[in-house]
């Protein structure tokens, strides 16, 4: 991730520049910080969906959802893909997903490469 902020950043056009609740940041992605507890992201959240998901690996991740839209999927350190969600894990990886996030320079997930390398 990039180091985000509000400064102005030369080149990204007012209408691409994500609101504090959309920032990617190195540590964050909008109200979302690592080392946030699962408990705590839901209440940053508190309109979207959280429900236990896995990789190909059969790692336990969390996925969050507006409606049927995949916003970002959470790692939370946790060892059982077929449990429970737990609600004081630690979340120590944020994968976005949702178009609406972008870093401080205009780049979002789904952005074309020619487009992230201008």
């Amino acid at each position: 991730m990039v180091q985000g902020g509000e400064a102005e950043k030369p080149g990204v056009p007012e209408t691409q520049k994500a609101s504090p609740a959309q920032l990617i940041a190195n540590d964050s992605v909008g109200p979302v910080r690592l080392g946030m507890a699962v408990a705590q992201v839901r209440e940053a959240l508190p309109n979207l969906k959280f429900a236990r998901t896995t990789d190909g690996e059969g790692m336990a991740l969390i996925e969050v959802k507006n409606g049927e839209v995949l916003e970002m999927i959470l790692y939370a350190g946790e060892e059982n893909p077929d449990g429970p969600i737990d609600e004081q894990a630690k979340v120590q990886l944020i994968s976005v997903f949702g178009e609406a996030y972008m870093t401080a320079e205009g780049v979002h997930p789904g952005m074309p490469l020619a487009e992230v390398e201008k």
